[in-house]
């Protein structure tokens, strides 16, 4: 799979760590509920518990190591890193790196680089498959 890499172009313009990650909330969240919704079309009570499980900081960062080693090259690794490390992303190390993951997921779909969204996504929704709480209700 060609992996088109386009990271560096907004990190020299307006956008912040935040706003990127702001951007990557909106659309990882988003996703999360639309592949739930697939699964379970008519029970929103329980749609709404799977939703918020996956789209907290805890579980975003499990996804993230799941994904780190294989699955990153070695520029979205380091935009992981530097994003991690600003001082603005946020106080707990889970919380950092959470907001890291959602920062590369919006710089990637600013900078219109959508088929590594897609890459990105799928492979979440491939940890959610693999996972143990995927099929209970």
């Amino acid at each position: 799979m060609e992996k088109k890499r386009q990271l560096g172009m907004l990190m020299d313009s307006k956008h912040d760590f935040n706003t990127l990650a702001y951007i990557g909330d909106v659309l990882y969240e988003l996703r999360i509920r639309m592949f739930f919704l697939a699964k379970i079309p008519c029970d929103i009570n329980l749609l709404h518990s799977k939703v918020v499980k996956f789209v907290c900081g805890k579980k975003q960062v499990e996804i993230l190591h799941y994904m780190k080693e294989s699955f990153f090259d070695e520029e979205e690794l380091d935009f992981l890193r530097r994003s991690r490390n600003n001082k603005k992303t946020g106080k707990s190390p889970s919380e950092k790196q959470s907001t890291a993951f959602e920062a590369l997921i919006g710089l990637l779909y600013l900078n219109g680089n959508n088929q590594r969204v897609e890459d990105i996504f799928k492979a979440v929704e491939d940890f959610i498959r693999d996972g143990e709480d995927y099929e209970k209700k």
